[in-house]
């Protein structure tokens, strides 16, 4: 019998948990992203591309402004495990965004297996902190910004509302609401794959483990928290969505946990393609405090 490395898993069970291209069909999403993501590029005409958030190459982010002036923000956070991917393969999601009036800022980050996830994690804090000093001139009202990730994005989003703002200027982070999707949020796991090892180079230690597992930390910004990933999920996409909804709950964060039906691991984010979808819906904080 194998030896456990994890809870009941043995290496290559817990490999199975994160290696899920082949399982949830990546390849077929993948195409019909891209399909998507050109048909946003028409449609938005007024977005901008690769602006710069700070000096690293791919400290970028594109701004899609509602139609409305002084928009309610929603930033968007990409997975890929903080090793691939780049923004430009997620900008279907201003389809459910910018279609319920919201702007929508798409920051990318260093990836490469020498970045640590702390790195990036700093890096998409910068993305947060240009969009609430430059958003205005884009349209949209800083005064009212939510965020959102996916995978490793969840992650990232969440680790925005255990920032301590205040120490970097700010009297408090104007995030209305977040919406955390099939995030990796015990980082314990990631660190003990030895896919996620050979394959993308993730290599964490145990004291990143502590300060980089949202589940471990106190979230320093009041706001609503949705935590939401797809119930055909592997169990361990699962279980950490809900071990995090349950500790923060208890932290008495205004938590709300949600599986939803018949989706896994790329079908629940291109939902974001579907203005009229319930994820489009609640990224983008709708319905609103003031309408009712």
């Amino acid at each position: 019998m194998s030896d456990k490395v994890f809870l009941h898993y043995d290496d290559a069970a817990l490999d199975r948990q994160f290696c899920i291209d082949v399982r949830d069909e990546w390849d077929k999403y993948e195409a019909e992203y891209l399909r998507s993501c050109a048909a946003a590029r028409e449609t938005f005409t007024s977005a901008r591309y690769d602006i710069r958030y700070g000096e690293s190459p791919n400290e970028r982010l594109d701004v899609y402004p509602a139609r409305s002036p002084n928009a309610p923000v929603l930033i968007y956070v990409h997975g890929g495990y903080w090793r691939s991917g780049d923004m430009a393969l997620w900008r279907f999601v201003s389809l459910g965004v910018v279609g319920n009036d919201v702007t929508l800022v798409l920051p990318t980050y260093d990836r490469g297996r020498d970045i640590g996830v702390g790195v990036i994690v700093e890096q998409v804090r910068k993305a947060l902190a240009w969009t609430i000093d430059n958003i205005a001139d884009y349209g949209g009202d800083p005064a009212d910004i939510s965020v959102s990730g996916h995978s490793a994005g969840g992650q990232l989003a969440a680790m925005l509302l255990t920032t301590d703002w205040s120490a970097r200027g700010y009297d408090s982070a104007p995030i209305r609401s977040a919406t955390l999707i099939s995030g990796l949020f015990d980082l314990e796991p990631i660190r003990l794959c030895r896919h996620l090892r050979d394959y993308y180079g993730l290599e964490l230690t145990r004291d990143e483990v502590a300060t980089l597992s949202p589940y471990r930390l106190t979230p320093r910004v009041a706001c609503p928290v949705k935590v939401v990933v797809g119930a055909r999920e592997t169990e361990e996409y699962l279980r950490s969505s809900r071990l995090l909804a349950a500790v923060w709950r208890n932290q008495e964060v205004d938590v709300t946990f949600e599986e939803l039906d018949r989706h896994h691991h790329f079908s629940i984010i291109f939902e974001l393609a579907d203005p009229d979808s319930r994820l489009s819906k609640m990224v983008c904080g709708l319905p609103r405090p003031d309408s009712g």
